[in-house]
């Protein structure tokens, strides 16, 4: 398990487009034994299940409707979208950012 965490901007959320962004993050980190994703449609489509399949991968789905499921995901996506936003405000590099955020040690 990792917290290391990528992000990528997508133009819409149709399979094709969140699965050519999650091969661009396997590609650089590597094929994960599991993924955990909510149950979006973008996840539930057939042509993730190929993709799953074909990049030799576990999936997971956990209740869209409960993001309490995914916490820490969430704790991330909350922590990313407000050190940006302080970013954007002061006018500082977003990727500096990034990897101060990436950087920073844990507490486990």
């Amino acid at each position: 398990m990792t917290r290391y965490f990528d992000i990528h901007k997508l133009d819409d959320c149709k399979s094709s487009t969140v699965i050519n962004k999650i091969k661009n993050t396997f590609a650089k980190f590597g094929i994960p034994q599991i993924v955990i994703s909510d149950n979006g449609p973008e996840y539930r489509s057939s042509e993730f299940r190929q993709f799953a399949k074909d990049w030799d991968f576990g999936h997971i789905t956990t209740s869209p409707n409960y993001p309490q499921s995914t916490g820490l995901a969430e704790r991330n996506i909350q922590t990313i979208k407000r050190t940006l936003k302080k970013s954007f405000e002061s006018r500082q590099d977003p990727y500096l950012t990034m990897l101060a955020l990436r950087t920073s040690p844990l507490k486990d």
